[in-house]
């Protein structure tokens, strides 16, 4: 997952919107496992938030932060296999960012 989930802040800060929405509409679709959802909705949404604020640049921590906590939880095997499916979306989620900065979009 880790090289999956992109590290360039620009990228990752441009996605925030689009992953953050996805986490929290899976956080209302699932039951067992929704606070992992909303926990990551969080962590994106404070990010997001930050950048909308502070810019990407002063961003980095919250961005490090948001990605941080989706790793761990792909770290930890008795979440990921419940998760995974919502972490490949959001690695497919910055790939279209990343494709579309590299096209200037």
């Amino acid at each position: 997952m880790k090289n999956r989930l992109t590290d360039d802040h620009d990228i990752f800060a441009a996605a925030l919107p689009d992953m953050r929405a996805h986490f929290e509409t899976a956080a209302q679709s699932t039951s067992d496992y929704a606070f992992l959802h909303r926990a990551i909705a969080e962590d994106l949404r404070a990010a997001e938030t930050h950048v909308a604020n502070n810019g990407v640049e002063a961003s980095a921590n919250h961005i490090n932060n948001a990605r941080a906590s989706m790793l761990a939880i792909a770290d930890q095997p008795e979440f990921y296999g419940v998760i995974a499916v919502d972490l490949d979306v959001a690695a497919k989620i910055t790939n279209e960012y990343a494709k579309k900065q590299k096209l200037g979009m």
